[in-house]
């Protein structure tokens, strides 16, 4: 475009500059200096866009020094920054552009929230949860659902359903992602029966919202209800991914289990070696190299607890 004398505007360059954040950061930084030499005003889209080259790059301090130097900042001007920083764990860098906004919009009060919880920083998420209400800002399903994974890293039941609650009161829509959200909280914490009432009223189900549900089944010893699920799933066409087939396998290794407490039954080489190929297969090495370890130190194994 340039060699052909074609105007070059500020929609154009805000479109290259957000392909070259993947492509390369050496791209940005040419770019950059194109704008700079040719007199273009870096604010507004154009100063977000250069900015977001490099805060997607890693390069924050590049980031950082062309926001300080923009005489226009907007609320996405100060999102790029702060989720540059939270990928790179500087929470306290993200927290101090967050607390100088002016006009806090919904989606950073998102990304600082999602950070926290991200970084199991759940103490931190929940308060700054707590000051998005006092400032009487309105969550969405997507503020629901860093929740949502805030109390099941805590597994706490209590306060899953408390937000649950908050939920339907605010009459926030429990979409496809925040239901699925919701399973996999009341599964962690153990809760089957308000993971399947969850599931059973979602009108939309994709193989995350199944593989959430066979594996809280699974992982709570319910191998049986999590075979019988898997099953269903495939019945209604919903093609399984390898997060399910990681459930399943974890079902079956409960009835290996099964098999010595409830029927002592000793296993045999054969059910080893079976064991062996399915944790291997779903990539649980760990698990696999324990039983292999097993058998050769007694000639007979048995399945160690986790």
């Amino acid at each position: 475009m340039v060699r052909n004398d074609v105007a070059v505007d500020d929609i154009t360059l805000a479109t290259i500059l957000s392909g070259h954040g993947q492509a390369g950061l050496e791209h940005g930084r040419v770019i950059h200096a194109f704008l700079l030499k040719n007199g273009f005003l870096l604010a507004g889209k154009i100063g977000n866009a250069v900015m977001n080259s490099y805060a997607r790059r890693g390069d924050v301090v590049a980031a950082f020094r062309l926001f300080s130097r923009m005489k226009v900042r907007d609320a996405a001007s100060h999102t790029i920054l702060i989720n540059g920083y939270l990928k790179l764990g500087l929470f306290d860098n993200a927290r101090a552009i967050f607390d100088e906004m002016h006009s806090r919009d919904l989606v950073a009060w998102n990304s600082v929230i999602n950070g926290y919880v991200k970084a199991s920083r759940i103490k931190e998420a929940l308060e700054l949860f707590k000051q998005m209400e006092d400032e009487m800002v309105k969550p969405d399903e997507v503020t629901m659902n860093s929740l949502m994974s805030a109390c099941a890293q805590l597994t706490d039941l209590q306060l899953g359903r408390s937000i649950h609650r908050f939920i339907r009161q605010q009459g926030i829509k429990e979409d496809l992602f925040l239901g699925t959200a919701l399973i996999h909280m009341y599964a962690k914490c153990g809760s089957l029966m308000d993971a399947a009432l969850t599931f059973s009223k979602m009108e939309i189900k994709d193989v995350y919202t199944w593989t959430a549900l066979i594996s809280g089944f699974s992982v709570n010893a319910h191998g049986h209800e999590a075979l019988r699920l898997f099953t269903q799933m495939r019945k209604e066409g919903v093609e399984p991914n390898d997060a399910t087939f990681v459930a399943v396998l974890m079902a079956c290794r409960y009835w290996f289990d099964q098999m010595v407490r409830a029927y002592k039954i000793q296993p045999k080489i054969e059910h080893l070696g079976c064991m062996v190929d399915l944790l291997s297969r779903a990539g649980l090495l760990y698990e696999a190299e324990l039983i292999k370890m097993d058998t050769k130190s007694h000639g007979k194994g048995k399945l160690l607890d986790r």
